[in-house]
């Protein structure tokens, strides 16, 4: 905290209304960003779980391919 009112040139918690702004403002930037990465990480998920199922058919569709060539 000291650090804060030291690099932001503010007066002390108790008596600043600037350091109050500086908390709302560094509190909104915060969740911003937060939700920001929370809808990045729900898109990443997805992409993965469809890239999975992708696969996941492409190898059954691809074994049942060469079983049938076998066979032939």
């Amino acid at each position: 905290m000291k650090k804060i009112v030291d690099e932001e040139n503010l007066d002390s918690p108790k008596e600043s209304v600037e350091f109050l702004e500086h908390c709302k403002k560094h509190d909104r930037k915060t969740r911003h960003h937060k939700s920001r990465l929370h809808k990045c990480s729900r898109v990443l998920m997805m992409l993965s779980v469809v890239m999975l199922a992708t696969m996941a058919v492409r190898h059954y569709v691809h074994k049942r391919n060469v079983h049938r060539f076998e066979r032939d």
